[in-house]
């Protein structure tokens, strides 16, 4: 049987798939037969997701790469070996993020950077060289060969609610998160000839590692006076959006676009 979302057979790349909603976009595309490229720097939980993907869909190929999105030759290194089952990449979602929460006078150059270092330099490596594939490229108007058309792709970021709100205590996350929308919108308009698509994805308060370490008390008051849902989102309410997008047979017609998933907040 044909999935709705026909991503059967293709191969997506997932950053920050050691945990959260990395992990549960992994878990999505192997149930529906892709092969999918699964990257983090915690290579040990890394492996226990890759373990818990094997078995979920008949001939899907899951590979576990030790990646850190900020570092340049490691990105490289990713996109330039992928297994040969599976290459080339035609779908990329970059989910690999952190914080470093401070009150600004209290922050530190390094709390900055190295949020903008994973955030927005990691997300704008991965979309690079996920690019630079041969297969992904325009013909060339000099060569003798008859022109082929290139395979198209599509890429989904993940920005933030925070970028388009604030929050207290983040401006370096909301400052990474604000850049990787706009990214998202300038890199749509620079490879929609390719018919490569773009989009970015806005979660809310979701139930991860992240969250989790907020105290109790300030998740109480976000649960019932900040989202009206009044109920954290689960990985999967982000991972199934993703899986639309990343569908060019269901969302084919949506590029440039940041879309929230945040049980309507108000923050």
């Amino acid at each position: 049987m044909t999935s709705w979302l026909q991503l059967a057979n293709k191969t997506a790349v997932v950053t920050g798939a050691a945990s959260g909603i990395g992990s549960a976009v992994a878990k999505a595309l192997v149930s529906e037969r892709c092969h999918v490229v699964i990257a983090d720097r915690d290579v040990s939980r890394l492996e226990e997701v890759a373990k818990s993907c094997s078995g979920m869909a008949a001939g899907s190929v899951v590979t576990a790469v030790e990646c850190d999105v900020a570092s340049e030759s490691q990105v490289q290194s990713l996109f330039q070996n992928l297994p040969a089952t599976s290459s080339p990449a035609t779908v990329l979602i970059n989910c690999a993020g952190i914080t470093r929460d401070g009150w600004i006078g209290r922050m530190s150059v390094d709390q900055w950077q190295q949020v903008q270092d994973v955030n927005l330099l990691g997300t704008f490596l991965c979309c690079r060289e996920f690019l630079a594939q041969p297969e992904l490229q325009m013909p060339s108007k000099t060569s003798l060969d008859p022109p082929t058309e290139p395979l198209g792709g599509s890429i989904v970021n993940i920005s933030s609610v925070v970028a388009t709100q604030g929050n207290l205590g983040q401006v370096n996350y909301a400052a990474s998160k604000g850049g990787v929308w706009s990214m998202t919108k300038a890199l749509a308009r620079e490879v929609a000839q390719r018919k490569i698509r773009v989009n970015c994805v806005l979660p809310g308060f979701v139930d991860t590692e992240m969250t989790q370490a907020v105290p109790d008390s300030v998740k109480e008051h976000v649960q019932k006076k900040i989202v009206f849902q009044q109920q954290f989102g689960q990985p999967d309410d982000i991972a199934n959006l993703i899986l639309f997008l990343a569908s060019c047979h269901r969302s084919g017609y949506i590029t440039g676009e940041a879309i929230e998933c945040s049980g309507m907040i108000s923050l």
